[in-house]
């Protein structure tokens, strides 16, 4: 079953507009539009609504990109460790190395490769803010 389509003041929107443009237009007008769908940008803009901004991507400084990589390698190799341990437990010749406390650090990793991507955008909202 289609959703139901409304306005902002609740009323049911029931007719379509076809348009006609080029591809070109509707590419221009697919980045303009940002977030919203097609539909939404168009019927904001030609009622007179303001239509939110697209906010352009910041560039991850060089150094957050490098640690970001030099950090996947550091994963890549705790992943190797902890295949070889399970590997070697799985063959009963033991393991020296707690798999759990690399499973941990790994998962630490992940999280701290994308705070360091993120780190740019969270610096620039504070800028803002202030």
């Amino acid at each position: 079953m289609p959703r139901q389509r409304k306005s902002p003041t609740g009323e049911l929107r029931t007719l379509a507009v076809p348009v006609y443009m080029s591809s070109t237009e509707r590419q221009n007008l697919g980045e303009r539009a940002g977030s919203l769908s097609l539909s939404e940008y168009l019927l904001m803009a030609g009622l007179g609504q303001h239509v939110p901004q697209r906010r352009q991507p910041l560039p991850v400084p060089e150094l957050n990109r490098l640690t970001y990589l030099e950090l996947e390698k550091i994963g890549r190799n705790l992943n190797q460790i902890s295949k070889a341990c399970h590997v070697a437990i799985r063959d009963g010749r033991g393991c020296n190395v707690n798999s759990d406390e690399i499973e941990a650090i790994i998962a630490m990793i992940r999280q701290l490769r994308l705070e360091v991507i993120a780190a740019t955008i969270d610096v620039e909202t504070e800028d803002d803010e202030l």
